[in-house]
C-alpha cells in the first residue's frame, strides 16, 4: 500500500510526464514555472505538495464568505493550522490576502477531491467552494483533479448538483483523463509560447 508521501509523487510525475508528450514537439513547457495553485490537504485528500518545484505555487484558505484567498508559497506557509470550521489556514505570519495571479495562459489550479467520476464531477467535503470558484473563474483556469485510480469512477457515478462545476483534467498514479480537450489544447499552446 502506498503512503500518502508516494502517491503524491506518483500523481505529479505522471501529470508531469504527460504534459511533456502532450507538449508540442521541440517546445518542452516548464510548466511548473508559471503561478499554478494547489492545496493543503484534509483528511485522505492526496498530499501532493513539495513533489514539484513551490517558488510559483500559491494555496488557498476558504473564507467563511465562501470566497477562496490565495497566498503564494513562501517559508513557513506549509504549517497551516485548522481555522474554527476546520478549514486549513495559512499562519499569521503569511496572512497576505490575494487574488489568483493571472498570465497570458489559463493557470493550473490542482483542486481536491475525495473521488471524481469521469463526466467531471468532483466528490469534496460539501462546502462548494471550489464550485463557485471554478464558476467565476473557469476560463481562466484548467482545473485537475488527482485521485488514486481506485476512485476514478464511471461517468455519472457520483451525484451531480446544479451547481456542480466539471474537472477539465484527472489525473492518477496510472491515467491521465483529459475530459475537456478545448481547455487543454489552449493550456498547452500558451505553455509552449511562454517557454
Amino acid at each position: 500500500m502506498l503512503g500518502q508521501t508516494d502517491w503524491g509523487k506518483a500523481h505529479i510525475l505522471r501529470f508531469s510526464e504527460f504534459l511533456r508528450a502532450a507538449s508540442s514537439a521541440g517546445a518542452t513547457p516548464e510548466f511548473w514555472n508559471t503561478p499554478w495553485a494547489a492545496y493543503v490537504p484534509m483528511g485522505s485528500e492526496l498530499q501532493l505538495l513539495g513533489h514539484c518545484p513551490m517558488e510559483n505555487c500559491w494555496l488557498p484558505h476558504a473564507l467563511p464568505n465562501g470566497v477562496l484567498n490565495w497566498y503564494p508559497w513562501q517559508s513557513g506557509i506549509e504549517l497551516w493550522a485548522k481555522d474554527a470550521r476546520s478549514l486549513p489556514q495559512p499562519p499569521a505570519s503569511v496572512q497576505l490576502s490575494r487574488a489568483l495571479p493571472s498570465n497570458r495562459s489559463l493557470t493550473l489550479v490542482i483542486t481536491p477531491c475525495l473521488a471524481v467520476d469521469l463526466a467531471g464531477t468532483r466528490l469534496g467535503y460539501g462546502g462548494g467552494y471550489y464550485d463557485r470558484f471554478l464558476e467565476e473563474h473557469g476560463n481562466h483556469v484548467l482545473s485537475v483533479a488527482c485521485v488514486p485510480h481506485e476512485l476514478r469512477l464511471a461517468a455519472n457515478t457520483l451525484p451531480r448538483e446544479t451547481h456542480d462545476v466539471s474537472i477539465d483534467v484527472i489525473v492518477t498514479e496510472k491515467t491521465v483523463d483529459v475530459l475537456s480537450t478545448e481547455k487543454f489544447r489552449l493550456y498547452l499552446t500558451n505553455m509552449s509560447i511562454s517557454s
